[in-house]
């Protein structure tokens, strides 16, 4: 076996299961979570469920950092899902929801967190 052939085999195989070992309360699950406010993102229906699913093994950034359709939202859940996500039907409905909405296409970039807003009367940089 080559040395390539060896180290993709052990990433095939170990990274389900770190995910899975996370998924189900490893002491890296037991990680402290930023906390769960989290005001830069839109209040509205889906949010709890979407931080409370999502920030379980990452960063809630990875979300509010991507912007996607519909089909990569439901592609980025189904695959999340694959990892170990756990949540009922509605549940993934809710984050799909929300997430589509808030992060899709077609709605701006969310700033990092601690950027200062744009004065009223200046638009924002590009």
């Amino acid at each position: 076996m080559t040395r390539a052939t060896h180290v993709l085999a052990v990433l095939a195989l170990g990274m389900p299961l770190l995910v899975w070992g996370v998924s189900t309360g490893s002491p890296v699950a037991a990680a402290p979570q930023a906390p769960a406010n989290h005001p830069e993102m839109p209040d509205g229906p889906g949010k709890d469920i979407t931080i409370a699913t999502c920030t379980k093994c990452h960063s809630i950034t990875n979300i509010t950092g991507q912007h996607k359709d519909k089909d990569g939202w439901t592609s980025t859940i189904t695959k999340m899902v694959g990892y170990g996500a756990t949540g009922s039907d509605e549940d993934f409905e809710a984050i799909l929801t929300y997430v589509t909405k808030n992060y899709g296409l077609d709605t701006p970039a969310t700033p990092p967190a601690g950027t200062p807003a744009p004065p009223a009367d200046k638009p924002a940089p590009k």
